[in-house]
């Protein structure tokens, strides 16, 4: 058609040239002419292509009907009557310059992809080829467009590309086949997950992939499915090109051409064998202990329940052994926690050699283990085993160079005499472990009703703490520090009081190890920070002075966010920093030496004091006491005591003050309860003593009675 138009115009011009030249046969070429222009104004207003003429400032002289239609007119006219020019068309405003431009050379423009405007101010693509127009001298007069609407494929090409990108850039490997399962096409994750380039597998079947993984029975049932359903997935091992085994989740699907025949199959790999070692690694995570890879607290309950299930089925009974090991913290302390991880490895493959295959041997953290004995004639059976574990751990262990050896405490339930359920059984022989500890070590017990009274009274203390603790029942009571050479008070321990709606007056003795056992110790502390920080910023306000001694056990220090905490009750509380000295045992610190050195040399940095408790009751005290960043040291009252008679007790004081005054340290006696123990300490110079020779621990009301009675208002140092 565009040819033919083209044609027709090239005559006419050739008409109009040759009527300009001679006046002879006027007539006869008018009349050509006409009959050529009104064949091309037949050809053009009939086209299927737009066409339209503009002059050189983008005016329409003309539109065919076909063009006003492909804009969403009703007709040409009524196109004239509401568009004057290109620019109301186009979305390039500057229409006709740009067409000037191309024309510059005089040679025609084909296949201009154009953006314009419908009549509904719809967008749409036209291909247009453009030749200019020139008059009787041969003078550039306008041009002429032919033009399609070409919004479909323009559309269609848009998306082949897009999905051209998708297929070159998907992270999972695509591969196309045909029905023969030849392959025609890879794209780039493809060959990065097997390894091989496209031109190595083109041509190809996926056979090349082949691990042998799989038997027939594998490949007859994915071919089942895409015949029957038209896809598979799943996972299959196959090999990459450097010979390495690969698990990849595998998405075939058919394709089928306009008879409903295969053409193509397409398959959409995702290599999963980090995931598939992951799995495994968090399955490992998940259901074994990470240090003996004895089966964990999750696993170990999982088949306690599977037992549950059988006993009741088919009425066999069942042991657990609850097992602590007794000076497993002396081994610890005294040779390292590397020494002591080795140590429970080797424990852990001896308490395997203690039971059958069918029994299960876990670790529930730290010393603790759990013994689960399958299908138990009678309970003496259980007795057997823990009798032969016991043997073994008095006996020698060799670790490094070390020859080690732990007793133990071995609790013993049995179902279904003890319990039918996970939480009981689990609980009473817990119970039964700590009967034997408390009755002296390395024995073992059998649960017994009256565990089961004292592991109810310790519930029940749990149950009241935490009412407890969100009733506020506590109070803080406050024992002086006699600063020997002083007459006033600049300090005090803070000490716990629990003021039970029931029982009264409860003291820390009654319930600090369920609170240590349960973690509610956390919650308590808070509270104890909290409150202590803000009575000593009361007092303070008021112009006494007293730095308050503050307990932290080792559960405390373990909290992952334990300054952070500090730092928030002492913003809340507008307490001096330094109105605060924090307490800990070494045995505390010595649970974790470096974190919670790390710790106290943080808080010491924010103004806070650290004193050191129960010194020397401890494994190691001499050697660490260097290394702890500590400002004072508490002498155990177990050493006072024994004041002044005891030859021991005063070796070990005058030693203890002598090494701290030698290393800058104050020095302070607990327990002191007479006045020979007084002398003895003066005669020491020990700093500052506390004990009911004093006082005794006193409410916040009694306390500052006593501050008034003995000393002008508080004002000194607290050092």
């Amino acid at each position: 058609m565009t040819d033919q138009v083209q044609q027709l115009q090239a005559y006419i011009e050739e008409l109009e040239n040759e009527l300009a030249d001679s006046s002879q046969g006027l007539i006869a070429i008018t009349l050509e002419l006409e009959n050529a222009q009104e064949q091309y104004k037949n050809i053009v207003e009939s086209s299927l292509q737009g066409i339209y003429q503009t002059d050189l400032d983008g005016a329409f002289n003309y539109v065919n009907p076909a063009y006003a239609t492909i804009l969403g007119y009703g007709n040409a006219l009524e196109m004239r009557e509401e568009v004057s020019g290109v620019a109301q068309v186009y979305v390039d405003h500057d229409r006709p310059k740009q067409i000037s431009a191309m024309l510059a050379d005089r040679q025609p423009v084909r296949g201009l992809l154009s953006p314009a405007y419908k009549r509904d101010g719809q967008a749409v693509i036209l291909s247009e080829n453009i030749r200019f127009i020139t008059n009787g001298t041969g003078e550039l007069t306008g041009y002429e467009v032919i033009a399609e609407d070409f919004t479909r494929q323009f559309h269609n090409e848009q998306r082949i590309m897009l999905l051209a990108k998708v297929f070159d850039y998907s992270i999972e490997g695509i591969m196309i086949t045909d029905a023969q399962t030849n392959i025609l096409e890879v794209n780039r994750a493809f060959s990065e997950i097997t390894l091989y380039s496209a031109e190595e597998v083109i041509g190809k079947t996926p056979h090349i992939l082949f691990s042998g993984w799989h038997n027939d029975r594998f490949y007859k049932q994915m071919w089942e499915s895409l015949n029957n359903k038209g896809v598979w997935q799943g996972e299959i091992t196959d090999r990459r090109k450097n010979g390495e085994l690969f698990v990849q989740w595998v998405t075939i699907c058919s394709v089928k051409d306009n008879n409903g025949e295969v053409s193509n199959y397409i398959s959409i790999v995702n290599d999963i064998t980090s995931k598939k070692e992951s799995e495994k690694k968090i399955h490992q995570l998940a259901y074994y202990d990470i240090l003996t890879q004895l089966p964990n607290r999750t696993l170990f309950y999982d088949r306690v329940e599977q037992a549950i299930r059988k006993g009741a089925r088919e009425s066999h009974k069942f042991g657990i052994l609850f097992i602590d090991l007794d000076n497993f913290k002396n081994i610890n302390d005294t040779l390292g926690h590397l020494v002591g991880d080795r140590f429970l490895i080797k424990v852990s493959s001896l308490l395997r050699t203690c039971v059958r295959e069918e029994d299960t041997v876990a670790r529930l953290g730290g010393d603790e283990f759990i013994i689960l004995l399958e299908d138990l004639k009678d309970d003496q059976d259980a007795a057997i085993v823990a009798k032969n574990i016991l043997k073994n751990l008095v006996g020698t262990v060799a670790v490094d160079k070390h020859l080690l050896s732990s007793g133990a405490s071995i609790g013993i339930s049995v179902f279904p005499s003890d319990g039918n359920k996970l939480d009981d059984l689990i609980k009473r022989a817990d119970s039964a472990m700590y009967n034997a500890k408390e009755e002296g070590k390395n024995d073992y017990r059998f649960f017994t009703s009256d565990m089961n009274a004292r592991a109810m009274e310790r519930l029940r203390i749990e149950t009241d703490l935490r009412k407890a603790i969100e009733e506020e029942q506590f109070q803080l009571y406050f024992q002086p520090t006699k600063h020997l050479g002083q007459e006033f008070i600049s300090s005090a321990e803070a000490l716990l009081r629990w003021q039970h709606p029931t029982y009264g007056m409860v003291y820390p003795d009654t319930f600090m190890s369920v609170a240590e056992e349960s973690g509610l110790i956390n919650q308590i502390g808070k509270w104890v920070f909290k409150s202590g920080m803000a009575q000593a910023a009361k007092w303070h306000s008021q112009g006494k002075r007293v730095q308050i001694s503050i307990n932290v056990s080792g559960r405390q220090l373990r909290q992952p966010h334990l300054i952070d905490e500090i730092m928030t009750q002492l913003l809340e509380t507008n307490c001096d920093p330094t109105l605060i000295e924090f307490e800990l045992t070494e045995s505390a610190i010595l649970e974790f030496p470096d974190k919670a050195i790390e710790i106290l040399r943080k808080l010491r940095a924010q103004g806070f004091s650290i004193a050191l408790d129960d010194f020397g009751t401890g494994y190691s005290s001499l050697s660490y006491l260097k290394q702890l960043p500590v400002d004072k040291v508490k002498i155990d009252r177990s050493f006072i005591s024994g004041l002044p008679d005891d030859k021991d007790s005063r070796i070990l004081v005058e030693a203890i003050i002598a090494l701290s005054h030698k290393m800058g340290l104050s020095v302070i006696a607990e327990g002191v309860e007479n006045e020979e123990q007084l002398d003895f300490l003066e005669t020491q110079k020990c700093a500052k003593i506390q004990g009911y020779f004093y006082s005794r621990p006193l409410s916040v009301d009694a306390f500052e009675d006593f501050v008034r009675r003995h000393s002008h208002p508080l004002s000194s140092s607290s050092n």
